[in-house]
């Protein structure tokens, strides 16, 4: 039986309800960012449950419960954190765009609020006790098995889909596939810890951390990308190319500082003891 697994999950699904209930109160920069991280933990746990199962289509509708939620407080952290980028890197851009994006913060707070209000935690009752139920049913050794096999075929396919051409062009689907290896990991060190799995767990988020900062510097240049489509004034617009070139130097230093920090975490990784073929 997996015991850990099943209090763990529930320890977060508990979590989740009490701050999705802070935040239908209040909406804060801290409670939202614990909601996307419960999500985060608990779409993880889903999918232990389609590898316990072998099938996903019975959890699409659980799935699907939290990502209208998950999306809507993401697209308000990420205005955030445009603005703290503005406000720290960026001092010299036009006042005009900072105002844009205070806009558009404020228009997506009134979204997740109004996804929140819409939001009907007692429909996941059924499917919360029948996911409990399976895990409780599982064993520990069974979900260690399949969650280690899962980490490891990710990592590999990470590795070969980094290298050679066009990296870059799918960097955002391997951040993906990093953050459901960074959560498996997460699940496997509650099950049971092992210095092999905390060093893994330390290289990919760092890997995470580094790649987490491309991506707001992506959003951001795409947000004034759309700015720019609204302005008239050719003053403002070749504030915006200034800014624009600024930020692309940013990304494409970042770029390359990614691509050393990928190449010297895989030469280092070994990841033969999630090998499922030497592990039998």
């Amino acid at each position: 039986m997996a015991k850990k697994l099943a209090s763990f999950y529930e320890r977060r699904f508990s979590a989740f309800q009490k701050h999705y209930a802070v935040s239908l109160e209040e909406i804060t920069e801290g409670s939202i960012h614990k909601l996307r991280v419960d999500i985060k933990k608990l779409k993880a746990i889903l999918l232990v449950a389609e590898l316990v199962e072998r099938d996903s289509r019975q959890w699409n509708s659980y799935a699907e419960g939290f990502l209208e939620l998950f999306n809507s407080a993401g697209e308000l952290r990420e205005l955030q954190v445009s603005q703290v980028l503005v406000n720290t890197l960026y001092l010299s851009c036009d006042s005009s765009f900072s105002n844009y994006l205070r806009r558009r913060e404020a228009e997506a707070k009134k979204q997740l609020q109004e996804d929140l209000r819409q939001f009907e935690l007692a429909s996941l009752n059924h499917s919360h006790k029948k996911l409990l139920s399976i895990l409780q049913n599982a064993s520990d050794n069974e979900v260690v098995n399949l969650a280690a096999a899962y980490v490891f075929k990710s990592l590999k396919k990470v590795a070969r889909k980094y290298g050679g051409p066009g990296r870059h062009s799918r960097l955002h689907k391997i951040r993906i596939r990093l953050r459901r290896v960074a959560e498996m990991l997460n699940l496997l060190c509650e099950i049971g810890s092992s210095k092999a799995l905390v060093d893994l767990k330390k290289q990919i988020k760092q890997l995470m951390a580094s790649i987490g900062e491309w991506h707001d510097l992506e959003v951001l240049a795409g947000m004034l990308k759309q700015f720019d489509q609204t302005c008239d004034e050719q003053l403002v617009k070749n504030q915006n190319k200034k800014l624009s070139k600024e930020i692309n130097r940013n990304i494409e230093s970042k770029l390359q500082a990614i691509d050393q920090q990928m190449k010297q975490a895989f030469r280092q990784l070994d990841l033969e003891f999630l090998n499922p073929e030497a592990c039998n």
